[in-house]
């Protein structure tokens, strides 16, 4: 079943992975809306300890474009809170983090962010409302705004490490009828904002409270490490310290901690076959084949009759002939149907190029596999066409939760969720070789039609797909 070369540097390493990611460009900083001098006074959020990290900052574009509007009476009200978020979250994301940036994917689509992000962090908003007391036409009155936050922080793999939700509240009011509309629209996005900002304190003030383990295990103890047994140390005792904090981690499988240290054992010596061979395993395991090929190539031209070189060669072997196996969609519902091969998951799966992945749709694939006789038929079909295994991937519809509504007339999120889960046959032995099963869903705020929908289950399907296919790597089928 499993096929890999033989290392004597690395035998705890099972097989590979070889993803070819998209490509996710860091936009410029977010500015942080300020519609008032005085807001900049409200700008400092709790202290909390700080991971001596990068992390990328994700919203997605539907947020970044939301703006509350209703009207009241004569007066319209309308806020620009997706492009406040990203200011806030980019303030709050900095007092987690040591070094933040915007990245336009979600995990798991390594090696893109950069080599010092280690995490991605999603604010998004559930929801947003608004309520006003005696508003005339000389904008008097006063006016509260509410927001309930939700937080997720990932790994690279996509894993969630960290989500917390909290209220917010802004109030204000009147202000002076010689600034007329204007002022009116200033007092508006400065009250959007004290809600958005109250509500980023309280999330900060929780994860103080938890102090979530996970989230801390996973990021932090690492570089504590370093900060305090590094000092006064020469450039060749630093890359052996990476370079063995490395190995550590991916004889751990802890892939994306291990190229953290590799990389800043590379750039002090890009030299070193040592951590250029760990660096070829690991990228080829987080879904960069070609920068993992790259490390190998340059293992081999420094040293070819060498152990490492050897070793490498294989690698690059192994990567060139990946496992033959075909994928099966079927859509769950009332009618479960199997899905041409056009469809998002089979599409992800392929173009991940962890397999050779195969159409089989010519060879009649089963839909109830509790007819045992018609299964084996169709499993010995596929061993015929050469495949080793074959992949049934089980799609749920999309499912959408209720609302998470507010004491205010205001606009409240859905929740959209997905499931994917995979049976993997082998088709000389004609029984399950293993299941996973993966679960996305993201929120959105703004009412959409029908093949808005679709597009939204589509994306989580694309994520759900990415990670299925590590998860599967992770149980040694390669």
């Amino acid at each position: 079943m499993m096929r890999r070369p033989k290392s004597t540097l690395l035998s705890s390493l099972l097989g590979i992975l070889v993803v070819q990611s998209a490509s996710i460009f860091a936009a410029p900083p977010a500015e942080i809306i300020m519609p008032t001098r005085a807001l900049a006074e409200e700008r400092t959020l709790p202290g909390t300890r700080l991971i001596h990290t990068g992390a990328g900052i994700y919203l997605n574009d539907q947020l970044k474009k939301y703006v509350y509007r209703r009207q009241r009476r004569d007066q319209a009200i309308q806020i620009n809170i997706g492009k406040q978020l990203a200011g806030v979250s980019r303030l709050m994301s900095s007092s987690l983090f040591h070094d933040t940036l915007i990245v336009e994917a979600l995990p798991p689509l390594a090696g893109n962010y950069g080599d010092d992000v280690r995490a991605v962090v999603k604010p998004e908003i559930t929801y947003f409302g608004v309520s006003t007391t005696d508003m005339n036409d000389d904008f008097a009155g006063s006016v509260k705004a509410m927001v309930r936050m939700r937080v997720t922080i990932y790994d690279l793999d996509g894993k969630v490490l960290w989500r917390d939700e909290a209220w917010g509240e802004g109030t204000g009011g009147s202000v002076n009828p010689a600034r007329g509309a204007e002022g009116h629209q200033e007092e508006m996005e400065r009250i959007g904002y004290q809600a958005l900002l109250s509500a980023a304190s309280k999330i900060i003030n929780d994860l103080n409270t938890q102090a979530p383990a996970q989230l801390y295990a996973a990021l932090e103890p690492s570089e504590l490490f370093v900060q305090k047994s590094t000092a006064g140390l020469t450039d060749t005792d630093l890359v052996g310290i990476y370079r063995e904090r490395g190995e550590a981690e991916l004889n751990r499988r802890n892939y994306h901690q291990a190229l953290y240290w590799l990389n800043k054992s590379d750039r002090i010596s890009p030299g070193d076959m040592l951590t250029s061979f760990y660096l070829g395993v690991c990228w080829v395991y987080v879904g960069q084949k070609s920068r993992g090929l790259e490390k190998f190539r340059q293992v081999i031209r420094n040293d070819p009759e060498s152990q490492m070189g050897k070793d490498s060669a294989k690698w690059v072997e192994t990567i060139r002939n990946p496992l033959k196996i075909g994928v099966v969609v079927i859509e769950r519902g009332n009618r479960a149907k199997v899905l041409p091969a056009d469809n998002v998951v089979y599409r992800t799966i392929k173009e991940s190029r962890a397999y050779e992945t195969v159409d089989v749709s010519d060879l009649k694939p089963t839909l109830d596999l509790t007819n045992r006789e018609e299964f084996k038929g169709f499993l010995e079909r596929c061993a015929r066409k050469g495949l080793t295994l074959v992949v049934y991937v089980y799609t749920d519809r999309l499912e959408i939760t209720g609302t998470h509504g507010g004491a205010l007339e205001g606009d409240s999120a859905k929740d959209y969720i997905t499931t994917a889960t995979a049976h993997v046959f082998s088709t000389k032995k004609k029984r399950m070789h293993s299941q996973v099963s993966v679960q996305e869903n993201s929120s959105v705020l703004i009412e959409n039609t029908a093949e808005e929908r679709e597009a939204i289950r589509n994306e989580l399907l694309e994520r759900a797909s990415g990670r299925l296919v590590l998860k599967l790597l992770a149980r040694d089928i390669l």
